[in-house]
């Protein structure tokens, strides 16, 4: 994934992203691995590249638990890159509306979503 020519960079992401879609939980011993892989990717200079690591992401953190992601996603807060920061705040607002975790990690987003969804209902 770490290659120089984003083409192989944008097929690795895009492999990587079937195996979490086909393993799902099974790859949790794998994810000391993956993630900060994938992370560097977010910092990529192309956006092909960088919209393939965020959506590898969100297929990893959208079947754990708010917890876990915070842990696995702890490095990239503390990453050199602004990209990657700014992504990896990205990722969690995105899993957070797209899980049922959203009401742990922002109670008030939560809250105004279901009231928003009720209008529109």
């Amino acid at each position: 994934m770490s290659d120089v020519n984003y083409k192989i960079s944008e097929g690795a992401l895009i492999c990587v992203n079937s195996i979490v879609d086909q393993l799902n939980e099974d790859l949790r011993p794998h994810l000391s691995r993956v993630v900060p892989a994938v992370l560097e990717r977010l910092g990529d200079n192309k956006n092909v590249v960088r919209e393939k690591a965020l959506d590898t992401l969100l297929s990893i953190f959208c079947f754990m638990d708010p917890n876990e992601a915070g842990n696995v996603l702890s490095d990239g807060f503390a990453h050199k890159n602004y990209k990657v920061r700014e992504s990896v705040c990205i990722v969690l607002f995105l899993c957070s509306i797209m899980t049922s975790w959203f009401r742990v990690v922002w109670p008030f987003v939560g809250q105004s979503m279901i009231s928003t969804q009720n209008i529109f209902m």
